[in-house]
């Protein structure tokens, strides 16, 4: 979860170092500009983990007989585009 908001003016205001910190000690940032989500800042450990766990979830999604596959990425699918705020 995602528990610092951070406005995006905050890093021309030489804070970047700061945030920066939090997000290496596991706190990411929900980036904003003009009250809208931007981007999310993680460590690169954590964004590594994501990824090993995104390349576990499609080599098991593979393992999984073609009619349940497309169910699944339908789901997949509708998830990504709500997620984008659609």
């Amino acid at each position: 979860m995602i528990e610092t908001i951070t406005p995006i003016t905050l890093f021309n205001k030489g804070k970047a170092s700061q945030l920066f910190a939090k997000a290496i000690n596991g706190k990411p940032l929900l980036v904003v500009k003009n009250n809208a989500p931007v981007a999310v800042i993680l460590s690169k450990d954590e964004y590594c983990r994501l990824y090993q766990l995104a390349h576990i979830c499609e080599q098991s999604i593979e393992s999984i007989p073609e009619p349940e596959r497309q169910i699944i990425g339908k789901i997949l699918s509708e998830l990504k585009t709500a997620g984008k705020g659609e």
